[in-house]
């Protein structure tokens, strides 16, 4: 062939004598119709006097192709990659500039029957060359003989060099090796073992990943055993134990009369079944396991063992060994939250690889998910190390006639006058004084006729020390400075000891008098709590007093509590992975039938399902707007919606709740304009194919605002009707600009508080910093998933803007965006060492999707087309030309470029992502040691450093159960109702939901009651009576919330004057409405002078170890009242011989429940003739007039 270059450089003869030496080849016969193999490649050489040549056809596709050429001889060269075209055997060089032919004219002509070429040059000499058909040489031969050659080299190190060269050259580079079919398949091969290699290392840290997930919630079980936690989940531990023991029909026909008494609760219809379900079938496949005495036993071989590195098998599950038994229901119940977070961390990873099209970045989300303190939170739980328990000396003065009965029981309660509440030398403040014992009979007092008796006691005692960290509540607050309390110890932090940017204010946007930060996003005020660190400690005589600051990192204002979702988290991210994956392609759309399975398996498990209700359609919307609809979403949305709905339905608590419930109206509106739209198309394709764009664009719009206004016609009738049910007041919180919703029951919750900044910082941690990089990657994706990042973090980062336990849902889309620039970098450089051994990854063949026309997608095209010339302008296209030019010619210098470029950008990522790692990893090990504190139990610290477990509430529970009647009814705040009927076993007048509000503003009645009033309604309700008191003073601390809520039922507690119940307070010091209610006597019941709780009402029966809670008998119980609740004739069943029976009042306080008012609060917007409580009307009137809430 003419390209070749070196032949004309061999023809000395042929410049002088050119007709001889052509008039030798006038005779060659070339004949025949055809062209070169196609797909096929080929081989030809000849020789022209010394120098040899040869023909390699890389590809041909029946015009054009591309061809490799090389001389051999006295003037070698070479010309690889050209391209050429073939019309009737004629073969033209497209590019043959780039092999040095511009000077000459040839022509080159393929003889089908010879099978060969011959090479006619006519300028600047005149010969002729013929190329015989030839056997290519194949990949093996070539390696053979490179080893052969290595073989020869003893140096090894000029061996390996060498080998590498032939390795580069073998897969790399076009200009030593010929690109036969076996190269082509060695180097898919050589790609093949090393996405092998990398795939393999990407599972082991995603495992690694989903095992960490497991064990960092392994801490609480490791101290204290398999105890549940919390309030929430003893109800469904309870509720599991149901399912397990009396089946599946039983559970959904189950009213509850130990809880709500005397009113019971109908279980089946009032939770969310998804957990208890699980946990069973849990707890009935491992069955199949033998017991936990006999368990099956495995461990790795030995010789496996001694093959892992050292050191390696410390961080294997086990250490490498395992045991399998089966479980009891309660340790399954305590297990099912860490296997759930194992397997959401997988979901993430799934859900990540799937909307980045990137596999690193799903590992590196699936590595933060797996301990990011948003996803490890459950509820949190203080844990409060200042406490310790002390063995103490003193000595008491007693009169001579109080020796004989009840001399031990005089001595503890004269101790406890005498010691409780003061402070005392290297011990601290005395809390608690329990287990006295005297170490003498004593002596008589000279001159004084007493007794002095010498005592041992062991007391709960407070100390604060320097640089300790406490939780503390904001209690005074001016221009110097605010004071907080720690139980009975005050702390003073001045404002110099605040951080800088935070200024005094008393600006009513600011909530009054308050500290606000620089940015104006968070604020100290009083009855706020707040984190401070201790910078120095005093004590005098009856208190503790402490100086501390703010300024530091995770001090400031506190979050609150929350409760962990984890089942609900693995349910949703599995849901979101399989609704991106029906979007991947049109004919992916099936996978939209597994995505309504997980769907359905989110709504069984919590409430919040509505977030995955609205999201997804959100998502499906915004793609219509982005012009991305097509047949494939419409199936995918239609079947998701359409199969999720009705199995939501399915579920009792929700029932027809999809269709009614405004919140999740926007998704129902979204299927109804897919069907429209579906609907405008189907006729566009059988009716009027022929259609332009711009009528089928009116029609559409035509269509669309005919069905809008009937639609419109028919809600306004429903309305009307009241068939749509009201805003809840915890959604509707989501869309307010105020923190209150004028319900003071959840308006008490702190978990539905507004999120701060130290909650971002604390809960979400360095990873969020990279998920705002990761916004920046979510575009040049193809699948149309690749916004669903986009709009999950706005939609989350608004409802955790208004309720700060939604954080838990910014775990999972900060992990993934996180995942996007650690992932999609550590991908991108390891395919920069597969492109330089491999060459370029082939392209993917993308499904071709029909263009649509007179919707978005037509509007998006005209605007590309108009702005197109403007953004890729003739610089951006010469450097696009460059690149390739680059690329393609000079492939080694453009991969080698690429692989400097990678190794520069991973060895700087790793150095300066090293420390921001470590302090995130101590930031999830802290979170996770605090969360591991399970609310019933804490740590403590004896004196001479021992630590302990202070498990007071767990055993008041428990002696609940051991010493009082199967049928007593204990009467305590709504939040530990869970905790009665699921520990203690006994009944509750309440339980831990809040669906009843009259019911709780009962009892919150009858705690904020002066003492007499209190016991006149809790002898009809209630056998026993507990508190939570002690060092934490805990039922004293949210005792305010008892009157407040009572009063928007009972408006005669506080008075319409003042519906936040102001007058009843305990700190500072206690009101004289505190003084007398029942709830803070029963808390102080002999611990301060002249509070005593009435012996004729009240009998203290139990007061656990160090005073944390303390159980009352409450005497002359009405016996009638009793009766008559348990009398089945006196409940109101729906139907005769249903299950549905709910229980009454006892006639005695029917005069009581005339008081209530039933509760109406902001969002009951389509209730008539209901009159508003004084808290709700305050709350409208301040955010009315101020535009803020109402200082509480």
């Amino acid at each position: 062939m003419s390209v070749m270059r070196a032949i004309f450089f061999a023809l000395p003869l042929a410049a002088a004598e050119p007709q001889s030496l052509r008039g030798a080849f006038d005779e060659v016969a070339c004949s025949g119709n055809g062209g070169l193999a196609e797909h096929t490649p080929s081989c030809y050489g000849g020789q022209f006097l010394v120098e040899k040549f040869s023909l390699h056809v890389l590809s041909y596709d029946g015009s054009t192709g591309i061809v490799d050429m090389k001389a051999e001889g006295p003037q070698s060269a070479e010309c690889d990659g050209a391209e050429f075209q073939s019309d009737d055997n004629m073969i033209t060089i497209e590019n043959d500039q780039g092999c040095g032919l511009g000077n000459y004219e040839y022509s080159v002509r393929y003889c089908p029957d010879q099978d060969h070429v011959i090479v006619n040059l006519v300028k600047p000499y005149n010969a002729r060359v013929v190329l015989q058909s030839q056997t290519c040489p194949s990949a093996g031969e070539v390696l053979a003989a490179s080893v052969f050659w290595l073989a020869r080299i003893h140096n090894w190190w000029i061996a390996a060099l060498a080998f590498y060269h032939v390795l580069l050259a073998f897969c790399v580079n076009p200009m030593v090796l010929p690109k036969s079919p076996e190269m082509a398949l060695a180097q898919r091969l050589l790609r093949g073992l090393l996405d092998l290699v990398v795939g393999v290392v990407k599972a082991l840290i995603l495992l690694g990943a989903c095992l960490w997930a497991y064990r960092i919630r392994l801490l609480s079980v490791q101290k204290y055993g398999y105890l549940i936690h919390e309030f929430d989940p003893w109800f469904n531990a309870r509720a599991t134990k149901y399912l397990a023991k009396q089946g599946w029909h039983a559970f959904f026909h189950w009213y509850d009369y130990m809880s709500w008494y005397p009113l019971g609760r109908p279980i089946g219809t009032t939770i969310y079944p998804g957990m208890q379900i699980l946990s069973v079938w849990i707890w009935r496949a491992l069955k199949v396991f033998p017991s936990p005495r006999s368990p099956l036993k495995w461990e790795i071989p030995s010789s496996l063992v001694e093959s892992l590195p050292a050191g390696w098998i410390s961080y294997l599950p086990g250490h490498g060994k395992a045991e399998f038994s089966s479980m009891n229901v309660n340790d399954v119940c305590v297990m099912v939250p860490a296997w759930l977070a194992a397997v959401a961390t997988f979901s993430i990873f799934l859900l990540t690889w799937e909307v980045s099209e990137s596999s690193g970045a799903g590992v590196a989300a699936a590595v933060v998910m797996a301990i990011i303190p948003a996803h490890l939170m459950r509820s949190m739980t203080g844990g409060w190390i200042m406490f310790f328990l002390m063995e103490l000396e003193t000595y008491l003065l007693v009169k001579p006639e109080h020796c004989g009965p009840g001399y031990h029981e005089y001595l503890l309660d004269q101790l406890r006058q005498k010691i409780e509440g003061t402070v005392q030398d290297k011990a601290g403040l005395i809390i608690s004084v329990k287990e006295i014992e005297p170490t003498d009979k004593g002596k008589l007092h000279e001159g004084t006729g007493l007794i002095m008796v010498p005592m041992k006691y062991n007391a709960l005692v407070l100390q604060l020390f320097k640089n300790e960290v406490v939780d503390a509540e904001v209690t005074e607050l001016n221009k110097l400075g605010f004071f907080c309390e720690v139980g009975p110890a005050r702390v003073f932090v001045s404002k110099s000891l605040l951080p800088e940017g935070w200024n005094y204010s008393e600006a009513e946007t600011a909530g009054g008098a308050s500290f606000v930060s620089g940015d104006g996003t968070s604020w100290i005020r009083r009855e706020v709590g707040v984190r401070v660190k201790l910078v120095a400690t005093k004590q005098d005589q009856n208190r503790i007093q402490a100086i501390g600051t703010t300024n530091g990192e995770f001090l400031g204002p506190l979050p609150g509590e929350f409760d962990n979702e984890c089942v609900a988290m693995a349910a949703f991210c599995t849901a979101f992975w399989l609704w991106c994956r029906s979007l991947r392609a049109p004919s992916s759309w099936p996978w939209a039938l597994p995505a309504a399975l997980a769907y359905a398996s989110a709504v069984a498990t919590w409430g919040g399902y509505i977030f995955v209700n609205n999201l997804i359609g959100l998502h499906a919307a915004v793609l219509v707007g982005l012009g991305k609809y097509n047949s494939g979403l419409y199936r995918a949305y239609s079947l998701w919606y359409a199969l999720g709905t009705a199995m939501a339905t399915l579920v009792p608590v929700v029932s027809w709740t999809p269709l009614r419930s405004i919140e999740q109206m926007p998704s129902l509106a979204v299927f109804l304009g897919f069907q429209v739209l579906e609907l405008c198309d189907l006729y566009r394709r059988r009716r009027a194919p022929n259609m332009s764009g711009l009528r089928f664009c009116l029609l559409r719009v035509a269509v669309f605002v005919s069905i809008g206004v009937v639609a419109a016609g028919v809600c306004w009738v429903l309305m009307q009707l009241n068939y749509f049910s009201p805003w809840s007041a915890r959604i509707r919180g989501l869309f307010l600009k105020h923190r209150k919703t004028g319900n003071p029951l959840v308006d008490s919750v702190a978990e539905h508080q507004a999120a701060s900044d130290q909650a971002y910082d604390m809960y979400l941690g360095t990873p969020r910093y990279f998920a705002f990089v990761g916004l920046f990657f979510c575009w040049h994706q193809r699948t149309p998933a690749k916004i669903f990042p986009v709009l999950f973090a706005a939609v989350a980062y608004h409802f955790s803007l208004k309720m700060s336990r939604l954080l838990i849902i910014c775990g999972p889309i900060v992990s993934i965006l996180a995942g996007y620039p650690v992932g999609l970098l550590g991908d991108w450089c390891l395919e920069q060492v597969k492109r330089l051994l491999c060459g370029p990854i082939p392209a993917e063949v993308e499904e071709e999707v029909p263009t649509r026309t007179g919707g978005m997608g037509s509007i998006y095209r005209i605007c590309k087309m108009l702005m197109w010339p403007v953004t890729y302008t003739d610089e951006v296209s010469a450097v696009e030309k460059w690149s390739t030019y680059i690329a393609t010619k000079h492939p080694l210098l453009d991969r080698s470029t690429r692989l400097l470029l990678a190794a520069i950008l991973a060895s700087w990522a790793w150095r300066e992502a090293q420390e921001p790692w470590e302090k995130f990893v101590h930031l999830c090990y802290s979170h996770a040691e605090s969360l591991a504190e399970p609310g019933l139990a804490y740590e403590a610290r004896l004196r001479n450093g021992k630590t302990i477990i202070v498990d007071d509430y767990y055993q008041g529970y428990l002696w609940i159960d051991k010493n009082t009647p199967p049928d007593s009814r204990v009467l305590a705040w709504w939040d530990y109702g869970y905790q009665i009927t699921g520990i203690a076993k006994r009944t509750s007048v309440a339980d831990g939901n809040t669906w009843n509000h009259e019911h709780i503003a009962t009892i919150g009645r009858i705690l904020s009651n002066p003492v007499k009033k209190s016991h006149n309604i809790m002898r009809h309700l209630a056998d026993y009576v507990l508190v939570w008191a002690g060092e934490r003073e805990t039922d004293l601390r949210i005792s305010t919330h008892f009157a407040r809520i009572g009063n928007s039922v009972f408006p005669d507690i506080c008075g319409p004057r003042d519906p936040t119940c102001s007058k009843y307070a305990a700190y500072p010091q206690p009101t004289p409405m505190m003084r007398e209610s029942f709830v803070y006597n029963a808390v102080k019941h002999k611990l301060l002078p002249d509070v005593e709780l009435n012996p004729k009402l009240f009998k203290e029966v139990h007061t656990t170890k160090h005073g944390l809670m303390r159980i009352y008998q409450v005497l002359n119980v009405s016996q009638e009242s009793k009766d008559w609740v348990a009398d089945p004739a006196n409940r109101i069943c729906d139907a005769p011989g249903s299950w549905y029976c709910v229980g009454q009042y006892p006639p005695a306080l029917k005069k009581l429940i005339a008081k209530r008012k039933n509760f109406s609060q902001l969002e009951d917007f389509n209730r008539k003739q209901t009159e508003k409580s004084d808290y709700t009307r305050l709350i409208e009137k301040q955010q009315a007039e101020t535009g803020r809430d109402a200082e509480l």
